[in-house]
């Protein structure tokens, strides 16, 4: 049912991994949130050289959407980040013109082949 979700939606905030991914291939705007416990982060963080965690940061080697990670996943922090995606036309249409990328990226089939090559560049 999350594509029936994404078709019918103005924005979202995704959990990375393969939301992330599908609401990029969607065209549906939307804020990462992603938390883990404070071991993992910080093992993570020592073994994973790149600067972001969401799918669609990793492909277009940049920060595409804005990523609310560990302590910075705060409403206070989260909610103005969707209100400008709801109100702001422009910053809207400049994160929809990165998704082109995405899409791009991922073509028609074997998106997780796809996403594993991209993350190979950066082990």
């Amino acid at each position: 049912g999350s594509h029936a979700v994404l078709d019918a939606s103005h924005m979202a905030v995704a959990c990375s991994g393969t939301a992330t991914t599908e609401c990029a291939a969607f065209n549906v705007p939307f804020v990462l949130i992603y938390t883990v416990s404070p071991l993992s982060y910080f093992i993570g963080r020592r073994i994973i050289k790149i600067p972001y965690i969401g799918m669609t940061n990793v492909i277009c080697k940049k920060f595409a959407v804005q990523e609310f990670i560990q302590s910075d996943m705060k409403i206070e922090k989260v909610l103005p980040e969707c209100k400008k995606l709801i109100e702001d036309e422009s910053y809207r249409q400049a994160m929809l013109e990165n998704f082109k990328t995405v899409q791009k990226s991922i073509g028609e089939g074997g998106a997780a082949d796809k996403a594993a090559k991209a993350l190979n560049m950066y082990f």
